[in-house]
């Protein structure tokens, strides 16, 4: 019920707030993950996750490239094992991955260049472990809402300093022009660095009322600077991204890179994994909402089962 609430009040306002067309080139997104948004009310692996995000459309002169829009973004997550309630002990008997916080900051750019290709690239800069607060957000939050009490975070990961730059490039196989309704890109990802290290390929299959150009799509918010003269406002977006992931380094489940004191508990990371994204995106005018589902096979060597969440959305545009 709680969730059928905050769709109709995302809905009201999203009609209400709409209007007439305008060119806006700033956005803040605010987007929220959590394991329970799927529904299933499960409470594992990664548990929880907050990110503020302000994004722009800048000049750019760069050869081959239409459209540029610099990202600055600001997060927290938090990961816990299987189990988190009854007792310290019985979690720690059942513990098959780490206790772990990680808030930090980021910069990116994306880039949309002439043949309907997307680059982004990210850098990170950012805490993992107790100074991050994942115990206290995770506590904090359960007895605000009224949910069981958390046990087991004295066997978290020791801190760790975060640095870590990631990059992504879309190479467009089908266009929206040419079809109407539908587009393909191959997709190829990279993160190098303290935290996460690895390399994903797959595809990005997106069908709906799409914007013809990819500049425009509010996939990668192209809406900004968007011209009016060739902009769909009412962008409507189904979307699959299936990658497959080889693992190099996860901090959040071996701990810290570069200390052997590393915490109470680690585990191996599993090197290749399958992740899915689904889920839909109603990109508007002025205001935008997103809601996706995750699925990601075992990071963890001893993680008993693969992780699933729900991620939901709000982008407003001025």
């Amino acid at each position: 019920m709680k969730y059928c609430i905050v769709v109709l009040l995302f809905l009201s306002l999203y009609t209400r707030i709409q209007g007439q067309f305008k060119t806006h080139k700033q956005e803040i997104n605010i987007i929220t993950d959590n394991d329970n948004y799927d529904l299933e009310l499960t409470d594992r692996y990664y548990s929880n996750g907050f990110i503020l995000q302000y994004n722009r459309a800048v000049s750019t002169g760069i050869k081959g490239v239409v459209k540029k829009i610099n990202r600055f973004e600001a997060g927290h997550k938090v990961y816990n094992p299987f189990t988190n309630r009854i007792s310290a002990e019985n979690v720690r008997v059942q513990m098959d991955r780490p206790y772990a916080g990680w808030l930090y900051g980021s910069f990116g750019s994306t880039f949309f260049t002439t043949k309907q290709h997307v680059v982004e690239y990210t850098a990170a800069a950012g805490i993992m472990g107790p100074s991050a607060l994942g115990k206290e957000v995770q506590q904090g939050w359960h007895k605000f809402i009224g949910l069981y009490q958390v046990y087991g975070w004295e066997y978290q990961l020791n801190n760790s300093i975060g640095l870590n730059a990631s990059g992504a490039y879309y190479h467009n196989v089908v266009n929206a022009k040419e079809t109407g309704a539908f587009t393909m890109h191959l997709v190829s990802k990279a993160e190098l660095g303290t935290i996460f290290s690895n390399a994903s390929a797959g595809l990005l299959l997106k069908t709906g009322s799409l914007n013809k150009e990819e500049q425009q799509s509010g996939y990668w918010s192209g809406q900004l600077g968007a011209d009016a003269k060739t902009f769909n406002r009412k962008e409507f977006i189904f979307f699959a991204e299936p990658l497959l992931q080889y693992q190099l380094y996860n901090a959040t489940v071996q701990g810290t890179l570069f200390s052997t004191d590393k915490g109470p508990f680690t585990t191996g990371i599993q090197p290749l994994l399958f992740q899915l994204k689904t889920g839909m995106m109603l990109t508007g005018n002025a205001v935008g909402l997103r809601w996706y589902y995750t699925f990601r096979g075992r990071e963890g060597s001893s993680m008993r089962k693969a992780e699933h969440w729900g991620t939901i959305g709000l982008s407003v545009r001025f």
